[in-house]
């Protein structure tokens, strides 16, 4: 089997984004990009190491989309995070983030409720569209 050169549109475009390329969705109002949310349903201790349950769900395209997922966070700093802030322009991250922001490493308490602000917040910076759709995959 051989992955089409244009896999990534094509999987995006299940989700409802009119993308362009892998780099760029055509331009669209707000209330047209699927919705995205994403929350922490706690913690648990695995071989010393914390790993936050995720919950995620698009909405658009072809129906409703949810999973759930496990990571530490370390790979969501690395994974999500430092993606985000490095190719979102620093005003749409202040306006989106300035309010919630990342957790701080060494997860002191509070580390669960703060991820979970600034995953909600990711979420909403999705679902405006301004986040690139190489960095949603």
């Amino acid at each position: 089997y051989q992955v089409p050169e244009n896999a990534l549109v094509i999987y995006l475009e299940l989700f409802g984004y009119a993308v362009e390329d892998e780099l760029c969705c055509q331009s669209c109002s707000p209330d047209q990009y699927p919705r995205v949310q994403f929350s922490v349903d706690g913690h648990s201790e695995v071989n010393g190491h914390t790993h936050y349950r995720l919950t995620c769900r698009i909405d658009g395209g072809q129906g409703w989309l949810a999973w759930e997922s496990s990571k530490r966070l370390v790979h969501l700093r690395e994974e999500l995070y430092q993606p985000v802030l490095s190719n979102l322009p620093r005003d749409h991250y202040s306006a989106f983030f300035d309010h919630t922001p990342f957790c701080r490493r060494g997860a002191p308490r509070g580390t669960t409720q703060r991820l979970h602000k600034w995953l909600a917040s990711l979420g909403e910076c999705i679902s405006a569209g301004l986040v690139e759709p190489v960095l949603l995959v």
